[in-house]
């Protein structure tokens, strides 16, 4: 009997899982390597003006001594449309970082410990107005106290969008910039820098679930290799205990954490890649579920090795 019951649960937090997947993305927009993207450099003073550019090359996020330098990507997403019925429930826009050793403007190979992505509404044209455009409209920050080479840095961008995607502009514009002293060379080709949009349609939720809008969960970076942070924020103070789940694509539950009443209503936590046994899991899709209360919510995060 207990082999049953365990089996039914099984099957019921599987199908759960699966009608989570179906809100998660009903449709994905990419955008890969824009034609659009380029470097500005703001020499001394540091006036928020770029001065030398723009240089055809979307490589470097660096602050020196001598300059401060910011790469900048428009992505064009006039061909995007939202489907009928659906809402866009995240945006995010990746950086592959391809060297750690960088000279020059007086950072002498130190790593920032942190990369910040700010907005601004572009015109697809490479031009050194971008720069003082792009100075102040702080998007997300995303730590890098250790980089490596390879490492994919993923910025969650989705009010910024769904803000120009709502007024109907062409084209997205983001710059990254070192948040701290140091400098960091990224990828201009292959793919990166990236931009995806996902949309779901609201009312597929099951009857369990709370509406999407009632638990707000922001998962970074997405896709990880090393470690992932989920931020919620749960509607009304003193909502009580959290419990925050990790489940692998077949269901099965992979680890989960307990946390006391938030005593407000926001919480986060790490996941490093690491089942309850302190075992890494393999790559592929694993998904958060966080309950509280009423609440309830799942979002799909993938592991790259």
């Amino acid at each position: 009997m207990q082999h049953g019951l365990a089996r039914g649960i099984g099957l019921a937090l599987l199908g759960y899982i699966v009608c989570a997947m179906a809100t998660l993305a009903d449709s994905v927009f990419t955008i890969e390597d824009p034609p659009v993207d380029f470097e500005v450099v703001d020499a001394e003073p540091f006036d928020g003006v770029g001065d030398n550019g723009p240089f055809p090359t979307f490589n470097d996020a660096l602050v020196g001594t001598e300059g401060e330098c910011r790469s900048m990507a428009e992505f064009d997403i006039s061909p995007f449309g939202i489907p009928p019925g659906e809402v866009i429930s995240a945006a995010r826009f990746e950086v592959r970082i391809t060297d750690v050793d960088v000279f020059g403007l007086g950072v002498d190979g130190e790593t920032p410990e942190n990369l910040v992505v700010d907005g601004y509404i572009g015109n697809g044209i490479a031009e050194l107005s971008d720069f003082e455009a792009g100075d102040g409209r702080l998007l997300d920050q995303v730590a890098t106290p250790e980089p490596w080479i390879g490492e994919i840095v993923a910025f969650d961008v989705t009010a910024f969008v769904s803000e120009l995607v709502d007024s109907h502009e062409s084209f997205v514009g983001l710059t990254v910039r070192a948040g701290s002293f140091g400098g960091l060379m990224m990828e201009e080709r292959s793919g990166f820098p990236r931009l995806t949009i996902e949309t779901l349609l609201p009312g597929a939720v099951g009857e369990d679930d709370a509406p999407a809008a009632s638990l707000a969960l922001r998962i970074a970076p997405n896709p990880f290799t090393g470690l992932t942070r989920i931020e919620y924020r749960i509607p009304g103070a003193n909502a009580g205990p959290a419990v925050l789940a990790i489940h692998d694509a077949a269901g099965r539950l992979v680890r989960t954490w307990q946390k006391a009443d938030q005593g407000g209503d926001t919480g986060s936590l790490w996941w490093d890649g690491l089942d309850q046994g302190g075992v890494a899991v393999p790559d592929g899709v694993y998904f958060w579920r966080v309950e509280t209360g009423s609440f309830r919510a799942v979002r799909r995060v993938t592991l790259v090795r």
